[in-house]
């Protein structure tokens, strides 16, 4: 078992550029949407079948049009598949593992079940998960960020229950996926990197936002959702621990200065950044907004080489789940619910 692997940089108030395979573009915004469901949450892909959940049901998509395959007591935090069965976390539950025929539930140790981030199947047909908080919930990612959060972990769980603990100390683990390799790489939110699980290291550091679930086509590259962007304004006030402290305990959170999963700019008093505000009606799309689209394509040596962005003018942002569709890279927008097809991939 490992901890916490280390600190993002401290030097200062800095945000890596996006540049080189990360070079801004439209390709979000410009992606056709193959379906809409408000208030998705997370995708999983399986056999041709796409699966969305939304609060505490899950749809699947066939032949275009949406369709309710399982309903759930609580809010639905994230599903994976594996083999011929859906994975889905239940806050305050478990982990059901859902096919046409069966629905047997998991239960989770301790907090574990409130806070489950993302899944990846293991080749001995058990179950990774990442839990982002050992005191926040699932939809708490705001929170945790402005507390510094690093009660963070991964355990692995069989279908009879058998759990075993395979990391803690961990900033948010919002992503999981293991390699064909049996390597497990986790993305450790709020340290803006991946991190190899076996040897404790950062295979992709300093990214410029906050990364989250990944997933694996059948050719070998690596989908990885950046939910949420980096500025140079959070990074100030993460650094503010007295500002942060009291903005929590005084403000609603829609007040709260921090990053976001959509762009709400009607409600008055909403915060906003100086480069933000429109000019002459139009919002620069290099406008330091809180929230942003953006998912990213890296090669089997976990490198990036393709982006796709919806930046501070694009609606698309809040990018929090990827998927494959075969060789069809899918990408789901928190921001406005969309399954967007992103095209075959090289």
């Amino acid at each position: 078992m490992i901890g916490w692997f280390g600190k993002a940089r401290q030097d200062g108030v800095y945000v890596p550029a996006m540049d080189g395979p990360l070079h801004a573009n439209m390709r979000l915004d410009q992606a056709p949407a193959l379906a809409t469901l408000p208030g998705a949450s997370d995708m999983a892909a399986s056999n041709g079948q796409i699966f969305l959940s939304s609060g505490n049901r899950v749809m699947r998509l066939h032949g275009g049009t949406l369709q309710p395959y399982r309903s759930f007591d609580a809010p639905v935090t994230a599903i994976a598949a594996t083999g011929n069965c859906l994975v889905v976390a239940e806050a305050g539950r478990g982990l059901h593992w859902c096919s046409d025929t069966e629905d047997a539930v998991v239960a989770l140790p301790d907090h574990d079940a409130d806070c489950v981030t993302a899944m990846t199947p293991l080749a001995d047909g058990s179950v990774a998960y990442c839990v982002g908080s050992g005191g926040n919930g699932a939809l708490q990612w705001r929170r945790d960020l402005l507390q510094l959060g690093r009660t963070g972990l991964v355990r692995s769980v069989s279908r009879t229950g058998e759990v075993q603990t395979l990391a803690t100390g961990l900033g948010w683990p919002g992503g999981i996926l293991a390699l064909p390799d049996e390597r497990l790489i986790v993305a450790e939110s709020w340290a803006h990197r991946l991190v190899d699980l076996g040897s404790g290291t950062a295979v992709l550091d300093d990214l410029p936002g906050y990364p989250g679930r990944m997933n694996l086509s059948p050719s070998g590259s690596i989908a990885l959702a950046i939910f949420a962007p980096r500025r140079p304004q959070f990074e100030f006030l993460l650094s503010e621990r007295q500002f942060c402290t009291d903005m929590l305990a005084s403000l609603p959170e829609e007040d709260w200065v921090a990053p976001s999963l959509t762009r709400d700019r009607t409600r008055p008093g909403t915060p906003i950044m100086q480069g933000e505000i429109r000019q002459m009606g139009v919002m620069k799309p290099w406008a330091p907004t809180a929230s942003y689209g953006l998912a990213l394509r890296l090669d089997r040596h976990l490198t990036p080489v393709e982006s796709w962005h919806s930046r501070a003018d694009g609606l698309r942002h809040g990018i929090v789940s990827v998927g494959w569709q075969g060789e069809r890279l899918l990408a789901l927008s928190a921001a406005t619910g969309e399954v967007l097809d992103l095209g075959g991939v090289a």
